[in-house]
């Protein structure tokens, strides 16, 4: 493929965007579990290691700000290569820090580079498809970002034991490696010169006023962001919850996740085969307020339980089943929340990722002091922030008016 030719719908440019929107679960959930080694290593706190989780998802999100306009005035193909570059350089100096100075400083440049792949990627899919496809396109790619942040902390678990989590960052480098071919050998340019921004910052500002003012993006922004809320939610704090509260180790810990995985694939599958039938609306709400009702059912069944103390926590199989049903949803809302977001904005379909992803990220770096509001991470705590979640998104399709409903399926 040549840079000029724009990518065609099908499995390359399904497992190339799936790839790039596989940057965040890889880059933090997957060294979650050596959160204790860095500590050790590193001769820091544990606060101190968190906030490299911390960093990484506010350079996600406000890179995103950066990558998406840029992507509309440059195209999409330039600005992804040399995100894709700087990716795989603070990558490898990730591995090699010597302090958490250091590794806080790598971490941040991680996100600000890798976010690229995902706000560009869903640009380059609204470029190039329309409709249902468009709706199977973010289907697939929900699966990955739905499977994703759920086995990076499995893979982790089971590595690194082995190779420690200097290792695990040595494995990221080497899918930035893969993600950056292909960009190079996949992704040709989606946007030609005549659809891109030529106004300079004034026309993105105006372009960015237009996009916030659409009060159905700004409900479709909100069910992803904070559907994603929730899942985000039980996976920063699951290594905790799990090997502190009912004390697994950390194969234990990865079956659990493993467990978790297999109801937000039985979603994903389920969506990209219902969509047509079905259309994105009827499977976005009632995602939401599946979501939402298992959020509730579980905020109340371990709350009569007191779990917050530890020592009547609920069984860990029902707490295993309620929180999949309430994670399993996510691949279903990404899908169709972005679909029918992105679906209307032609022109500047950067910036409406931009802000969809910088939103999305944004919460992500609010929940670790949300979850741990009252000094320490509690079961409680957690699944009171889950259902605070998933009751905005719930409510948040309020805001999409009817015409916005049926866009895509005239």
């Amino acid at each position: 493929m040549t840079h000029t030719t724009a990518p065609k719908y099908g499995p390359a440019l399904i497992g190339a965007l799936g790839l790039l929107s596989m940057v965040a679960p890889l880059a933090t959930d997957m060294y979650l579990p050596g959160f204790p080694l860095v500590s050790g290593d590193l001769q820091t706190s544990q606060a101190s290691v968190q906030l490299t989780l911390s960093l990484f998802m506010l350079g996600m999100g406000g890179g995103q700000l950066f990558w998406g306009p840029a992507s509309d005035m440059l195209g999409r193909r330039r600005p992804l290569l040399v995100a894709g570059a700087l990716f795989v350089v603070s990558s490898l100096f990730a591995t090699m820090s010597p302090s958490i100075v250091w590794l806080c400083i790598w971490r941040f440049i991680q996100g600000f580079s890798g976010c690229a792949g995902v706000v560009i990627g869903r640009a380059i899919a609204r470029d190039v498809s329309h409709g249902v496809q468009l709706a199977r396109l973010f289907g697939f790619i929900g699966i990955v970002n739905g499977l994703a942040p759920v086995l990076a902390p499995v893979a982790g678990g089971l590595l690194i034991p082995h190779i420690g989590w200097r290792g695990v960052l040595w494995v990221l480098t080497c899918v930035a490696v893969l993600m950056l071919l292909a960009s190079v050998f996949v992704l040709g340019e989606s946007l030609p010169p005549t659809g891109r921004v030529r106004g300079g910052l004034r026309e993105v500002g105006s372009m960015l006023g237009s996009v916030m003012r659409d009060r159905s993006f700004i409900g479709f922004t909100l069910m992803q962001v904070f559907g994603f809320g929730v899942l985000f939610t039980w996976i920063s704090s699951s290594s905790v919850v799990l090997q502190l509260v009912y004390g697994l180790d950390e194969r234990q810990f990865s079956l659990c996740m493993a467990i978790f995985a297999v109801g937000t694939l039985a979603a994903g599958v389920l969506n990209t085969r219902l969509v047509r039938r079905l259309g994105m609306w009827r499977l976005l709400v009632t995602a939401v307020v599946f979501q939402a009702c298992c959020a509730v059912v579980l905020f109340v069944v371990v709350s009569a339980t007191d779990a917050g103390t530890g020592s009547s926590a609920p069984a860990l199989w029902a707490l295993l089943v309620l929180v999949s049903l309430a994670g399993a949803p996510f691949p279903v809302i990404i899908a169709n929340s972005t679909a029918l977001g992105l679906g209307r904005q032609r022109r500047g379909a950067g910036i409406a990722s931009a802000l969809m992803g910088a939103s999305q990220y944004a919460l992500a770096a609010a929940v670790t002091p949300m979850v741990t509001i009252t000094g320490s991470i509690s079961l409680h705590t957690v699944v009171a922030v889950m259902l605070a979640c998933a009751l905005v998104a719930a409510f948040a399709a309020l805001l999409c008016t009817k015409e916005s409903r049926t866009l895509h399926f005239g």
